[in-house]
């Protein structure tokens, strides 16, 4: 091919690229609806779904849900940091485990993060109310690019804003700007950096020769104040060389010019100091982010107000055009209602799904409902696990990432105990006292003998609110006739038919003066059934649940 051939071909390449750009950014905007495929409950307040959306030219995308109840109090949507350091990367499976042994019920992969060093959130992350970083960095040449964040407050609201983070340093001589937290220096940089780290970052510090190095008691840093710290030492070394950050310590760095700004000066042992971080959100109120208990980086913000927002806005956040055309696999965080949503987007995989480009996940979102959406980190990390299983398809097996968004189970166990008795029989009875401590006009029996129908009357029994009692198929044990008298019973549902509990039975329960009646079919799955119809009298029954009856 000629050199002009080549030259027409690559002209006629990007006009194309930039025709489709213009298309997809000029199309109007509207709700790109998924059809639920399955829906699954996986706690109180929390669910799971998977759905799948035909795309405007056809293809077909797959991918999963988790809502969140914002108003279950029980439930928190709380971020996790990859080996619980700043610097460190770790297998979704891996984190998720640790996560689960906290009380996670389910997750995501989380928001962007950077290689330099490996792990370090891309703008503001928060955990526990102690801001860990702060600024958002553009690869490895460090340019500072602002890009926007999820902030989760008390109560359960979220709340999601483009979001710059100034960070400075209060000396005895002054003010000077500090560039982040727990982020690693570039020792080449023209002008030098000023660094603050803690124990979080989890990885020694590069000192660049000719840097001041300062250590101080620990600033714990929070969002919207100001954290003082009494300087331990400082010196300027000589020679290049890596200090690890004690526990309970705070180390400052300075590098290159800034080595020698004058706020810096007269930093010596018992000096005092002070850190500020604050933020200047676009929407929200910087009072809000101030009690975010925990905040993750993400970008863009791709619906705000319950419409996309600009591609301009994006670009600001430095997302190349790749992303406005190119289908990926995604995972986002939206707002929707009384609803926090987090959505994953399967992606890359042939025959199954593939991906979605920024615009048609904003379409997606307000589908669902969503009055805002941010992106997060996406393509081979994009995973979601449920009760430690994943449900997605990731296109990356075995992928690492930084950090993970939690949902977890906050409900309170205030303690433990056992309730038992000598047998079957007369553990039924122990928990139907524990439970009617003040008596029961009726019971549910159910032959001890065998596991079905007593697995299925537990639902009738919880509609009726009556204890579950057992029985022996030809005769009542002397526990449950006893709890009979003490909890003043005046009528028993029997389950299942004569041959799982006797017409004797029935008439050792007649003449204790009960009221009797029996729920049966020809069998166990029959018996299951008509219990079932009985249950079905009682209102607001939403779901089922099928097991099998054989064991």
């Amino acid at each position: 091919m000629s050199h002009l051939a080549r030259r027409v071909r690559a002209a006629g390449t990007a006009l194309t690229l930039a025709l489709a750009l213009v298309v997809a950014l000029a199309a109007p905007v509207e709700a790109l609806s998924p059809r639920i495929d399955e829906r699954e409950p996986v706690f109180g307040g929390l669910f799971h779904e998977r759905f799948t959306v035909r795309l405007g030219d056809g293809q077909v995308a797959r991918g999963n849900i988790l809502r969140i109840d914002a108003r279950a109090e029980h439930l928190t949507l709380r971020p996790q940091l990859a080996r619980d350091r700043i610097a460190g990367l770790e297998r979704m499976v891996d984190l998720d485990q640790r996560a689960r042994s906290r009380g996670a019920l389910a997750g995501t992969n989380g928001g962007y993060w950077l290689q330099t060093p490996t792990g370090a959130p891309n703008g503001l992350y928060v955990e526990d109310g102690r801001a860990l970083a702060g600024d958002a960095r553009l690869g490895r040449s460090g340019n500072r690019r602002t890009r926007s964040a999820a902030g989760f407050l008390p109560g359960g609201e979220v709340v999601l804003d483009f979001l710059p983070v100034d960070l400075s340093l209060r000396t005895a001589a002054g003010t000077l700007e500090v560039d982040d937290l727990n982020r690693s220096s570039r020792p080449n940089a023209d002008d030098g950096e000023v660094f603050v780290y803690d124990e979080r970052y989890g990885r020694p510090v590069e000192v660049p020769s000719g840097s001041l190095l300062v250590r101080l008691d620990a600033l714990e840093a929070e969002v919207g104040g100001e954290v003082g710290a009494t300087v331990r030492s400082a010196s300027r070394p000589s020679s290049s060389r890596e200090v690890s950050v004690a526990a309970g310590e705070s180390v400052l760095l300075a590098t290159g010019r800034r080595a020698g700004e004058a706020a810096l000066a007269g930093l010596t042992a018992g000096a005092e100091v002070a850190l500020t971080v604050s933020v200047r959100p676009e929407a929200t109120s910087p009072a809000a982010w101030a009690e975010a208990v925990d905040a993750l980086p993400g970008g863009p913000l791709i619906v705000r107000g319950g419409a996309r927002t600009s591609v301009d806005s994006w670009r600001r956040e430095a997302f190349s055009e790749a992303h406005l055309t190119g289908r990926q696999p995604r995972t986002a965080i939206a707002r929707a209602g009384d609803e926090v949503l987090l959505i994953t987007v399967d992606g890359r995989r042939a025959g199954h799904s593939v991906g979605m480009t920024l615009i048609e996940l904003a379409r997606l979102s307000l589908a669902l409902g969503a009055t805002d959406t941010l992106n997060l980190d996406g393509g081979g990390s994009t995973t979601m696990l449920v009760g430690g299983r994943i449900t997605n398809r990731p296109s990356e097996t075995g992928r690492s990432v930084a950090n993970g968004l939690f949902v977890f189970n906050d409900y309170p166990f205030d303690g433990s105990g056992r309730l038992a008795g000598a047998d079957r029989y007369a553990t039924a009875a122990r928990i139907a006292r524990s439970s009617h401590r003040d008596g029961a006009v009726e019971v549910v029996l159910a032959t001890g003998e065998g596991f079905p129908d007593a697995l299925a009357g537990g639902p009738l029994a919880a509609g009726l609110d009556a204890p579950l009692l057992l029985t022996r198929g030809d005769r009542l044990p002397e526990p449950t006739a006893t709890a009979l008298v003490e909890l003043g019973v005046e009528r028993v549902t029997l389950l299942g038919g004569p041959a799982a509990i006797s017409r004797s039975v029935e008439g050792t329960l007649s003449a204790l003066g009960l009221e009797v009646r029996r729920i049966a079919g020809a069998e166990r799955y029959a018996t299951a059934t008509a219990i079932a119809e009985a249950v079905a009298d009682e209102p607001a029954l939403e779901r089922v649940f099928l097991a099998a009856g054989r064991n």
